[in-house]
């Protein structure tokens, strides 16, 4: 059946398309989907344009075979505030979901980590006319809620609190409940002290949960 795409078709000018970063949880002969995505302007814009109307949110979707899915239409979870000063201004991506809780009378089921980005770079090619694309200030996030398809809330303002000063550019987190503790993996930038190469590596942060700090 792929590619999948069963946000194609959809006429709402609020849903995500260009789907990326996707997780999921199988829970009661269900499939429970969420994933990165974009709303953006049809045809040709300026950069000011495309920068003011163009969004990065994750959306969700379920199945129970593979082939039929129930998608919602508008993102459940969305960037904070365009130009905006928070962590995750710009656009929240990469999602990555653990259970933790019963979901019922209220109380949160449902964990997400993701991550945030604060500004959106775009530079538009002369020739071809098409606009590129890049990111800043990347920081990891947390939502819960207490059903998987709607009423995710962000846990503060803030980023997970992990070493800032052994941090730069936080992306990619999967995020695994392991015995009364939260192991979070995520990729990051480093820079040699040595020759001053910038490297990718893969970092973990663990911490009891709930919990305000972590290692």
């Amino acid at each position: 059946q792929n590619p999948l795409d069963p946000f194609d078709g959809i006429q709402s000018s609020e849903s995500i398309t260009r789907v990326w970063g996707c997780d999921a949880l199988y829970e009661d002969g269900r499939f429970h989907l969420w994933v990165g995505g974009v709303t953006r302007p049809e045809g040709n814009t300026s950069i000011d344009q495309f920068l003011e109307q163009t969004h990065y949110d994750i959306g969700y979707m379920s199945t129970a075979d593979g082939v039929n899915f129930d998608v919602v239409e508008t993102p459940v979870l969305t960037h904070t505030q365009h130009q905006g000063e928070q962590f995750d201004a710009e656009g929240v991506h990469k999602p990555s979901v653990f259970t933790f809780g019963q979901g019922e009378d209220g109380v949160d089921k449902y964990w997400m980590l993701y991550a945030g980005y604060q500004d959106v770079i775009a530079s538009q090619d002369s020739t071809s006319n098409l606009i590129f694309i890049s990111t800043e200030g990347l920081s990891l996030g947390m939502a819960s809620s207490a059903t998987p398809d709607g009423g995710w809330t962000k846990l503060g303002q803030d980023e997970v609190p992990l070493d800032i000063e052994l941090t730069d550019n936080l992306d990619s987190p999967r995020a695994f409940f392991i015995n009364g503790r939260l192991h979070v993996f995520f990729t990051d930038e480093f820079v040699d002290g040595d020759s001053g190469d910038t490297f990718t590596g893969i970092g973990l942060g663990i911490a009891p949960f709930p919990a305000e700090t972590a290692e």
